[in-house]
C-alpha cells in the first residue's frame, strides 16, 4: 500500500496568515520548503502576500526566482557563483570579514546581507567592530561594489525552552542593531 499525503491549502493559508499578521515576513523555503514542495510553498506564500524568500541552496534560490521573479530571494549560505547571483538578482549572505576581503572586487552589483554570528558559531561577523569595519571599507571603496541591503542573524536557540542562550542571543543581536542604528547605519532589511 502506498501512502498518500495531502495538504489542505485552506488550512495552509490560514496558518500563514496567522503568523504574518501585519508583519513583513521572509519565508524560509530551504530543503524543498521542508518537503512541502518548493513550488507549492512559494505559490502559497505569494498568495498570502509574502514577497521575500530565503534558502540555503543556489539551485533552490534560482528556482524560487523563476516562480516569483519579482520576489526578494536571499541565499543564506555564501557562494562564489557571483555571475548567477547577478543574473537572477539573488541576494546573498556576507558571512565574514575574510570573505569580504577575498571577494570584494567580485561582489559588485550583488545585494548582500551582513550576517552576525551569535551563539550558533556557523558563520557571520564576530563583533560590532567587524561589521563597522566592512561598512567603513565599503563606504570608502570608489570602485564598482556590492550593495549592502541587509543585516541578519540566525538564532540557534530560539526554539529551545528553559535555556538562557536564546536571551543572550537576542540581547546581543538587539545591541548590534541598535548600536548601528545610533551611529547612522541603515539597512533595507533587518531579519533573524
Amino acid at each position: 500500500m502506498v501512502a498518500t499525503w495531502q495538504v489542505d491549502t485552506t488550512i495552509f493559508q490560514k496558518n500563514i496568515r496567522q503568523v504574518v499578521g501585519n508583519q513583513k515576513i521572509m519565508a524560509v523555503v530551504k530543503n524543498n520548503a521542508y518537503n512541502y514542495g518548493l513550488e507549492f510553498a512559494v505559490r502559497q506564500f505569494l498568495e498570502a502576500g509574502i514577497e521575500a524568500f530565503s534558502t540555503t541552496s543556489l539551485d533552490e534560490a534560482i528556482k524560487v526566482k523563476r516562480i516569483a521573479p519579482n520576489a526578494v530571494v536571499f541565499l543564506m549560505n555564501a557562494t562564489t557563483h557571483f555571475e548567477k547571483l547577478r543574473q537572477y538578482g539573488i541576494h546573498m549572505t556576507l558571512p565574514s570579514l575574510l570573505f569580504y576581503h577575498c571577494y570584494s572586487d567580485e561582489l559588485y552589483d550583488i545585494h548582500v546581507h551582513i550576517e552576525y554570528e551569535n551563539l550558533l558559531h556557523r558563520s557571520g561577523f564576530k563583533s560590532l567592530d567587524e561589521i563597522k569595519q566592512v561598512l567603513n571599507e565599503h563606504s570608502d571603496n570608489q570602485n564598482s561594489k556590492m550593495k549592502i541591503t541587509g543585516l541578519w542573524t540566525h538564532f540557534g536557540y530560539a526554539d529551545e525552552f528553559e535555556c538562557s542562550e536564546y536571551e543572550t542571543e537576542r540581547y546581543d543581536w538587539l545591541n548590534i542593531v541598535e548600536s548601528l542604528y545610533e551611529e547612522g547605519y541603515r539597512f533595507e532589511m533587518i531579519h533573524s
